[in-house]
């Protein structure tokens, strides 16, 4: 996944371009920007007693004063562990929408949800896909199935042009159609055949919390 955010980054914005995170979150997404000559614009989100939230309209202002072209979003959040209501997602997807913003939402930890009342709702079904014209998806099978070694991911691209944009920018890296064989079956395996496994590892990781 971190392959495929450097990637994105590269491919959808400019050098000099605003790009938005909702700290405290994962440190490759702030290498991801300066890394590559973008310009980090943070909106930290609120923690109210360990419960952390995002001020909408401070989010929006960051947007709106710097300009931002792209919000790395991070769904559900890593590392204050919040699954993201639809609610939300709507909130945050509906003024990136306003003010032009590409979403880049890694939502590689969607397995961990353990709540049936407040279950994980993918950016792509936000209110029925309203938004998928703006975003880029990221996940991957290696936090669930601890596959990070075999560094293989998933990136769900609904827009045609984007899509054909993200290839010619792999191909001028040299990595179109290079899937590493072994991550490629292992994925496979996992989210076919692995389900009595994961449930066995969700419970462990229920009981240690």
């Amino acid at each position: 996944v971190v392959g495929s955010l450097y990637t994105a980054v590269r491919t959808y914005t400019k050098e000099d371009a605003s790009v938005i995170i909702c700290p405290p979150v994962y440190y490759p997404f702030y290498d991801a920007i300066l890394n590559t000559g973008r310009k980090l614009v943070t909106c930290d989100l609120d923690n109210h007693e360990g419960h952390y939230t995002l001020d909408l309209e401070k989010f929006e202002k960051a947007i709106a004063e710097n300009k931002v072209e792209m919000f790395i979003l991070c769904t559900p959040h890593n590392p204050v562990c919040r699954v993201w209501t639809e609610a939300e997602l709507a909130g945050m997807l509906d003024i990136c929408k306003r003010h032009n913003v590409l979403v880049l939402a890694d939502e590689i930890h969607q397995d961990f949800a353990y709540s049936e009342e407040h279950p994980f709702v993918s950016t792509a079904l936000v209110e029925g896909g309203k938004y998928k014209d703006i975003l880029i998806i990221l996940h991957a099978a290696s936090k669930t199935f601890n596959l990070a070694g075999l560094e293989t991911s998933i990136v769900i691209v609904p827009d045609p042009e984007r899509m054909r944009a993200l290839k010619r920018r792999m191909a001028c890296a040299g990595q179109e159609g290079r899937v590493n064989a072994l991550g490629y079956k292992a994925c496979e395996i996992a989210y076919t055949r692995c389900d009595e496994w994961l449930s066995q590892a969700l419970e462990v990781i229920y009981e240690n919390h």
